[in-house]
């Protein structure tokens, strides 16, 4: 199966080849009327090739068809990668094929994406593998996914790089089977940590509320999301 590409839009058109590029992926441009037997086609317009995805978000279109390019409707398994630290590395398999890479700075942003992939790609079953080392970090990570995928804490030994080191420790920890995690971690939220979630709820709101201590602590601890800590200290 190869993938084709007719998108009338100019500016989602360059969206979705820039997503199509960071991957790494072959494509075709294709026009009604041509032969699309062996493709499936990423596009704006309803109805007018025979295997297509209509684009609503260019990054989720894309990611949906990766597994029709390896001729699977869909990926038995999604492992997912994370080195916790400072800066997370982030690595995704799809039945032990490399999908994506990826750093974030940003652990309250860590639950989205997560959810988001396993809307895009669908598996039927995913997995989010952590390493155990950065134990603070670590810990914020597994309370943020508790609950909603299963997780599996892994030994990091044998996983760093010097190289792009949270990516590559990432992918080793994807593919290592670790201990699975059965309950949330405590966590003891540090001031500047407490400080730094209310400033970006200012941000957030637009500068029209700042959550208080308390609320921020648990968006710390992993209890609460920055946006729910938001909606609450509107309420009050």
């Amino acid at each position: 199966m190869r993938l084709g590409v007719y998108i009338k839009d100019f500016k989602l058109y360059h969206q979705v080849i820039g997503e199509i590029k960071k991957r790494g992926l072959d494509y075709t441009e294709v026009f009604p009327g041509q032969d699309d037997s062996d493709m499936i086609v990423l596009t704006d317009v309803y109805g007018i090739f025979n295997k297509y995805i209509l684009i609503e978000n260019p990054l989720s279109a894309v990611r949906s068809a990766i597994s029709r390019l390896y001729g699977k409707e869909r990926f038995d398994d999604i492992f997912i990668g994370i080195d916790p630290g400072m800066r997370i590395g982030i690595a995704i398999f799809g039945d032990g094929i490399l999908l994506e890479e990826f750093e974030l700075t940003d652990i309250i942003d860590l639950r989205k994406i997560i959810e988001d992939i396993k809307r895009d790609y669908s598996p039927n079953r995913i997995v989010v593998r952590i390493g155990k080392g950065d134990e603070p970090n670590r810990n914020r990570i597994i309370n943020v996914l508790y609950g909603l995928f299963k997780i599996e804490l892994v030994d990091e030994y044998g996983t760093s790089s010097i190289k792009n080191r949270n990516t590559e420790a990432a992918k080793k920890i994807a593919m290592k089977k670790g201990k699975v995690v059965k309950g949330k971690m405590e966590i003891r939220p540090r001031r500047g940590e407490i400080s730094e979630v209310q400033r970006k709820s200012r941000i957030a709101s637009n500068n029209l509320v700042t959550i208080s201590r308390e609320l921020a602590k648990r968006v710390v601890k992993g209890e609460i999301d920055l946006d729910q800590a938001i909606e609450i200290q509107k309420k009050k």
